[in-house]
């Protein structure tokens, strides 16, 4: 068509996997709400619930939604905050979820969650994914905190799950890491440990054995077709400008 010469046949062109674009501009969905609330502005309490029906804000989207929740104020004791969250087929920050089920409470600074995630393999690569996650958090004013007492990640037949409690700190000094340490049974272990600051000298551990390459994939939902077994020891030290690592790295079956 380009040249102008003839052609037995028009070219014809693969179907494009277009991706799904959710405008960031659009607003659109139904909201019920409804509860009561007692007592006054000093001491008061509510229960409620919010449900969402094809919800769209920012890019993101839920198709069905819901979540109970119980607020109580009591004088000097600050607020407390009970919410169980559900959220079903939603999309967030590009990645789509099927359902999630998220319990949260909340007193003063201090709180605990416990995580769900379930991934449809009709929707993903035919792979089913589960990621769950629970412990209790603190914010603090320079930072804050998640103490984990478990943490799980199933690909198809594969499960890391923790070998302990753990726990991470981020703000103030940076990033620190406390004994986080993942299992897949004998065969494979995902292990950190130390502080990666903003400012002064770093000193973090990794270990990783026997982790293969599509689950990652699988977990940032991309559609690249890589897989391998790999391993690596690292010592990261130094400081933010002037990093230094040192370990090895090695791949089987990549």
């Amino acid at each position: 068509a380009v040249t102008g010469r003839a052609s037995p046949a028009p070219a014809r062109l693969p179907a494009l996997d277009t991706p799904v674009v959710m405008r960031r501009d659009s607003l659109a969905g139904s909201v019920y709400a409804a509860g009561t609330l007692r007592g006054n502005v000093a001491e008061f309490s509510t229960r409620g619930r919010l449900a969402l029906q094809g919800f769209v804000y920012g890019g993101d989207l839920v198709r069905h939604g819901r979540a109970d929740h119980a607020v109580q104020r009591v004088g000097e004791e600050g607020l407390g905050v009970a919410a169980g969250i559900q959220l079903d087929s939603a999309s967030a920050g590009g990645f789509v979820l099927d359902s999630n089920v998220a319990p949260v409470s909340l007193q003063g600074n201090e709180g605990t969650i416990a995580l769900l995630i379930n991934q449809d393999p009709a929707t993903r690569s035919g792979r089913e994914q589960q990621y769950t996650m629970a412990g209790r958090f603190i914010l603090h004013d320079d930072h804050d905190e998640v103490h984990l007492t478990s943490l799980g990640l199933r690909f198809d037949t594969t499960t890391w799950a923790s070998a302990g409690e753990s726990t991470i700190r981020w703000g103030g000094r940076g990033l620190r890491v406390d004994d986080l340490d993942l299992r897949n049974g004998d065969a494979g272990r995902i292990y950190m440990d130390g502080l990666l600051p903003t400012e002064g000298s770093a000193n973090l551990d990794v270990e990783v054995t026997g982790f293969e390459i599509a689950h990652p994939m699988t977990l940032l939902q991309e559609d690249v077709d890589a897989r391998g077994l790999v391993s690596l020891s690292a010592d990261i030290t130094g400081t933010t400008s002037d990093l230094r690592l040192a370990g090895a790295a090695g791949v089987v079956n990549g």
